[in-house]
């Protein structure tokens, strides 16, 4: 009997992503290479429309799937997420609060519901891994596999320190002590305690969790692992046309939010401006509350010419705006694992980009295109930018560098020796307990 393995989101993996949707749809092209789950069967569960879809060819079956999950959602279920997108962020917490009870009694259906799911997938399978990448459905499959023999429950933490890090940092303060909030709190204890393995993009990720809920208890800490992600390397590598022009592009990844540093790239292209580089900066991004502040930094710094705001374009944009740049720029404050850092790196573009611990793991310690604070910024842009050839050192470092650790046959991998590791743990736990049953 051929176990299973289930990847378990809240809504459909989405191509060019960033967060759990990205990075699933990653990793179920990862394992869609010819072979790689020879040994079991692979499905994914996406809780938002309670489909359970088999992934024999995720290629092709995420690409149909994804289209009809999001129309299985249908019109009612976009209103109700529409209405509940606006109540948790009500004024009134009373409002909050209720919304909230309402989500728990719905995730208390769906957890009978992916009950159900696993006792048919246990008859069919034997053993089944249960992969959650988020915290809700993570915990979701934790109460449903309570008391069932021959599942285990794997969780990646996605987030920068935890949701409700991320929550209270989005919409402030008061809403820390707010129901969801505190219940979210609660579900992360339990995936803390009850999950088999506990699963970071990058060990940045482990730090940006354990300085948000303090460090992780011994027993805890013995089931982390790092998995970094991978990317395509159908990624067309080329020299950028923008070398031979009198003036450098740079393209940059980053929504509008205060964490990306689009601020920064803004004064640093300033600067350089001042100093005579001839340059310009194209960002992609979705927009938020900050756009209009970052709007008019763009016309305070006179910057209306040189500086486009993109929006959120597509992926095949976004590749081909890589292809175009003479740099790849990234200035977080804050960062997990960029995948389009990633897909810079498959391209062979030359990035520059803040030295934080996930950056480093992506681009080696030793990568001569970190910066620390804004003025270096500014000097590192001034000096790379007038070396053509430490650019072209740095797009084939980079280059090189995804070859040997980010490519999505390096992911899969990663992953297949995980659950080889579970699957053979199930398989002794199973034998164990038939021999003492037997005594």
């Amino acid at each position: 009997m051929r176990p299973a393995v289930v990847i378990v989101v809240s809504e459909w993996p989405t191509d060019g992503a960033g967060g759990p949707q990205g990075y699933t749809y990653l990793l179920s092209q990862s394992l869609a290479l010819p072979d790689a789950h020879v040994h079991f069967s692979l499905y994914m569960l996406v809780t938002a429309s309670m489909e359970l879809v088999p992934l024999e060819q995720p290629a092709y079956a995420l690409k149909g799937h994804s289209r009809r999950g999001r129309w299985n959602i249908g019109l009612r279920e976009a209103i109700r997420k529409k209405v509940w997108l606006r109540l948790i962020d009500s004024p009134r917490r009373d409002l909050r609060n209720a919304c909230a009870v309402a989500r728990q009694w719905r995730d208390a259906r769906q957890v009978r519901q992916i009950e159900g799911l696993i006792r048919s997938l246990l008859s069919d399978h034997g053993r089944v891994i249960l992969h959650g990448h988020y915290v809700g459905s993570s915990h979701q499959a934790l109460e449903a596999a309570k008391g069932l023999d021959g599942v285990a429950v794997i969780h990646t933490e996605h987030s920068k320190g935890g949701m409700v890090r991320e929550l209270v940092q989005t919409r402030g303060q008061k809403f820390e002590s707010d129901f969801w909030v505190r219940s979210l709190g609660k579900q992360y204890k339990d995936i803390l305690e009850y999950s088999r393995k506990l699963v970071f993009p990058s060990a940045g990720a482990l730090e940006l969790f354990e300085e948000a809920v303090g460090q992780l208890q011994p027993h805890v800490r013995r089931k982390v692992l790092i998995l970094h992600s991978g990317v395509s390397a159908k990624v067309q590598t080329s020299s950028s046309p923008a070398r031979s022009e009198k003036r450098s592009k740079l393209f940059a990844v980053a929504a509008h939010v205060p964490e990306k540093g689009v601020d920064r790239m803004l004064r640093a292209v300033a600067k350089c401006r001042d100093r005579g580089i001839e340059l310009s900066l194209r960002i992609a991004g979705c927009e938020s509350v900050c756009t209009q502040d970052l709007m008019r930094l763009r016309e305070e710094l006179e910057l209306t010419q040189k500086v486009v705001f993109l929006g959120s374009i597509t992926h095949e944009q976004v590749l081909e705006e890589i292809l175009q740049a003479t740099l790849f720029l990234a200035c977080p404050t804050v960062v997990v694992f960029d995948l389009s850092l990633l897909e810079a790196m498959a391209a062979g573009k030359p990035i520059l980009t803040s030295r934080l611990k996930g950056n480093v793991e992506a681009l080696g310690a030793d990568y001569p295109g970190y910066f620390t604070n804004d003025e270096q910024l500014a000097s590192a842009l001034t000096g790379i930018l007038g070396d053509a050839a430490m650019l072209d050192l740095m797009g084939r470092l980079n280059r090189a560098r995804f070859e040997e650790q980010f490519t999505l046959e390096a992911m899969g991998d990663r992953h297949l020796q995980l659950y080889s590791s579970i699957l053979h743990d199930l398989a002794q736990t199973s034998q164990d307990q038939q021999m003492y049953s037997n005594a």
